[in-house]
């Protein structure tokens, strides 16, 4: 065989075998660095004023994704109106190794909640989700979109086919805010027992106090010091119940408010 033949059939395999394992070595490098990040954060504020916990957390995704599965973790921290925490005894995160700009996280397992209100009245919640899937997309100013869909939602009080929410840095100094949920039955307050659908649009505007909170770089405690002194005001623009546009009434609307409010 010629020495030109033998390059022409071995050449791809070489270059196979070299960008297999150039893929290999870079998801590993990618890997370690976010295992490193990770445990310099464990117990303490990933960011500031929200502190991370977990029991156990496994890495995989090979070879074109970082997958960190966390055993028993924990949010807590102090909120815009007082301390709140999350459980989640099943919580994975999901990114490309070659670009870190978008981060879909799931959960699984009963997930317990405690946070207080804009009228500092303190809340718990326990659910079972039957699928919650969110998702973050991140540009140079921080958080430009956050998404959070949870199908078959089950409490002691109330249950859902399906409740979302969606928050999304918009124009002109604002953050645009909906709540939404399908098929809701139980205790609904002034919606009485049962809601075929429903949503509600708010608006934060004069939010730029909130531009270093998208960044990571404030507490939430701060952020909403800094827009309560800046006149900073949040309005309901569009709300939506059982297929009737602007179909709620204020109290209907003012209690689902009540809950976005606990955010900011």
């Amino acid at each position: 065989m010629k020495y030109s033949s033998r390059f022409f059939l071995y050449a791809p395999i070489v270059l196979f075998l070299a960008l297999a394992l150039g893929v290999t070595l870079f998801w590993w490098h990618a890997t370690s660095a976010f295992e490193q990040k990770l445990a310099t954060i464990k117990g303490r504020e990933a960011v500031p004023g929200v502190t991370l916990d977990w029991s156990k957390v496994e890495m995989a995704g090979f070879p074109f994704r970082i997958d960190a599965v966390f055993e028993n973790l924990v949010a807590h921290g102090q909120g815009p109106h007082g301390p709140f925490r999350w459980e989640s005894p099943n919580f994975a995160l999901h990114r490309l190794t070659y670009l870190d700009t978008r981060i879909v996280f799931e959960a699984a397992g009963q997930q317990k909640l405690a946070w207080v209100d804009a009228a500092d009245r303190p809340h718990s919640a326990s659910f079972l989700p039957g699928a919650l899937h969110a998702s973050v997309i991140r540009d140079a100013a921080g958080v430009a979109r956050l998404d959070i869909d949870i199908a078959q939602f089950t409490s002691a009080t109330l249950n859902a086919a399906r409740v979302q929410f969606h928050l999304r840095r918009g124009d002109n100094d604002g953050i645009d805010m909906v709540a939404a949920a399908d098929g809701v039955k139980g205790a609904l307050g002034p919606f009485g027992q049962s809601v075929k659908t429903l949503g509600v649009y708010n608006t934060v505007v004069r939010a730029k106090a909130y531009a270093a909170l998208l960044k990571g770089e404030i507490a939430p405690a701060a952020a909403h010091a800094a827009w309560h002194d800046a006149g900073g005001a949040a309005n309901v623009t569009r709300t939506e119940l059982n297929g009737v546009e602007n179909g709620m009434r204020p109290e209907q609307a003012g209690a689902i408010v009540a809950l976005m409010e606990a955010l900011y």
